[in-house]
């Protein structure tokens, strides 16, 4: 396999699926578990950065893993343990990113939320 079109469509565009999937599925379930309905309190630093880490391993041993042994890889890192670092490194950073993003959209919209119901209750006096 040798053809970088075929390397292209056998790798990189499952490899963008996988990211958007993981991220956005990781992200919601966030948001709805630790941020909106509050079900379970575990400390920042893990939500954001343990878990998202922890938890890229299973898409890509589970959906990656069977398509990067169709590569031949040549040199020094024959086994392609390598390979599946960069790719674990470059599916869990956008989730991390993800986490930060949500959770400064989630003050700016509790701060909004907090205005308008005091705005509300201050117009529904007079």
């Amino acid at each position: 396999m040798n053809s970088f079109l075929e390397k292209f469509k056998l790798l990189y565009v499952p490899y963008l699926f996988i990211v958007l999937v993981f991220s956005s599925v990781y992200t919601f379930l966030h948001w709805l578990l630790f941020q909106h309905w509050d079900i379970f309190i575990i400390r920042p630093d893990i939500v954001n950065y343990i878990l998202p880490l922890c938890l890229a391993w299973v898409p890509i041993i589970i959906a990656y893993n069977s398509r990067a042994k169709m590569i031949r890889y040549g040199g020094r890192y024959k086994d392609g343990f390598v390979f599946q670092l960069l790719v674990w490194v470059a599916t869990a950073l956008p989730t991390v990113f993800a986490q930060f993003y949500l959770e400064k959209q989630v003050r700016i919209y509790t701060k909004l939320d907090f205005f308008w119901h005091s705005y509300s209750r201050a117009t529904s006096k007079l």
